[in-house]
């Protein structure tokens, strides 16, 4: 007999907010480390394979290849949309804040909208070193 099992809704919609702004921002470095150290050995794979393709690439180096520049192009994009809609988002909550609360944001509502936004523009390009090295180590 299988078992339905239900996963709360409160976990499916709201994402859990860091206890404090000094853990956010750990996260926030802790993410950017993993991704660059993604991206060398990405970039460590992807170059040995040129080289041993040497000057006549074949098909599947030269999808690489291809693959390499619109990966590049849709995370960029990724990134600056999701930049955008955050920095939009955190202008907006911070206004209404301030016009219903008669207060300015305080710092710590502004580093917290900042460090949402970094990882707003980090998360595609996240996304996608993961998703290499995983098609890569196969």
């Amino acid at each position: 007999m299988l078992r339905k099992t239900t996963v709360p809704l409160r976990n499916t919609i709201i994402k859990r907010r860091p206890a404090s702004l000094t853990s956010a921002w750990f996260d926030l470095v802790q993410r950017s480390m993993e991704m660059m150290q993604g991206s060398a050995t990405v970039i460590a794979t992807r170059t040995a394979a040129m080289a041993k393709a040497g000057i006549h690439p074949s098909a599947a180096h030269e999808r690489e290849m291809k693959r390499m520049v619109h990966e590049k192009v849709d995370a960029s994009a990724a990134s600056l949309a999701g930049m955008a809609f955050t920095a939009a988002a955190s202008c907006q909550s911070l206004w209404l804040g301030s016009l219903w609360g008669g207060r300015a944001p305080t710092a710590a509502q502004l580093q917290r909208a900042t460090t949402r936004l970094l990882g707003a523009g980090l998360a595609p390009y996240q996304k996608t070193v993961r998703s290499n090295i995983k098609r890569l180590r196969k």
